[in-house]
């Protein structure tokens, strides 16, 4: 599960653990995109549940002999995802291939004799991302308005990563990760 709230945070958790509330207690617009609702700005928050599991294993079914030439069915096995689309190359000189969204199956005839590499990876649509976990924030305790300093920012895990500085007076300054 995902719940946004207070128009910007992203929380996540395995399991829902709370009763709902009505949608109009859900009114804060998103700050990425104000057409659509980010929780509330007090405790509610808006719950989305992912519908299916995420990628995992990932192999190539190819047999161990396959003859110069001759047309070869090389199966991409994929267990969850959702709209899976495989793409990579084969080390023969054929270049890259890209399988449309849920084909498993590339038929494909070698062009070279020999050892052949093949790479592919799968992504699927849902464009997840790993949560973000082992959050640091080092500041002074106390700075002068007119003085300048230094925040330390600590991440130890995640994707998709946007850092934004509050400056207090509606200013978002954003940083690079």
């Amino acid at each position: 599960y995902a719940g946004l709230t207070h128009g910007r945070v992203c929380l996540c958790g395995n399991a829902l653990t709370s009763a709902s509330a009505s949608q109009p207690t859900c009114n804060q617009a998103c700050l990425g995109n104000p057409a659509q609702s980010c929780g509330s700005d007090t405790v509610h928050m808006d719950v989305h549940q992912l519908l299916s599991a995420p990628l995992s294993n990932f192999n190539i079914d190819v047999p161990l002999l396959i003859e110069t030439y001759k047309s070869t069915n090389m199966l991409f096995n994929v267990t969850g995802g959702n709209g899976v689309t495989i793409s990579g190359t084969i080390s023969d000189g054929s270049g890259d291939f890209s399988l449309p969204v849920s084909i498993d199956t590339l038929d494909h005839s070698l062009q070279k004799p020999g050892t052949i590499v093949i790479k592919a990876s799968a992504s699927d649509s849902l464009n997840g991302q790993t949560r973000i976990k082992g959050v640091i924030i080092d500041c002074p305790d106390i700075v002068l308005s007119t003085e300048r300093f230094t925040c330390h920012v600590t991440i130890t895990m995640g994707t998709n990563i946007n850092i934004q500085v509050d400056a207090g007076d509606g200013t978002l300054i954003p940083l690079n990760v």
